[in-house]
């Protein structure tokens, strides 16, 4: 396997949202909301039987901030993206199926 450095992978991730954006033109808010459900959905799944105190060691994320994730109220950026795919050794497609 191949290492991609963060700068091009931000640069990917970047270019992956603002195709995105393009393909929901006007539908902007409903896309976020999508992508953040995705988001919850996989965290949801990779924790597992994981309590959020065990898994926010695992993540280096705060339990509450963790909380807001899995139920859609919390924003995350690229960098953030990037951090959770690391930590638990996923693909984009693993986080974002659709």
């Amino acid at each position: 396997m191949f290492r991609v450095s963060q700068r091009l992978m931000a640069g990917l991730l970047t270019h992956y949202f603002t195709l995105l954006q393009r393909c929901f033109r006007g539908r902007g808010a409903e896309v976020r909301q999508k992508i953040r459900q995705q988001l919850a959905a996989f965290l949801k799944k990779a924790r597992g039987e994981m309590t959020f105190a065990q898994f926010e060691k695992k993540m280096g994320i705060s339990t509450s901030t963790l909380h807001r994730i899995e139920i859609g109220e919390q924003n995350v950026t690229i960098d953030k993206l990037e951090d959770i795919k690391t930590r638990l050794k996923a693909s984009m497609s693993d986080i974002f199926p659709e």
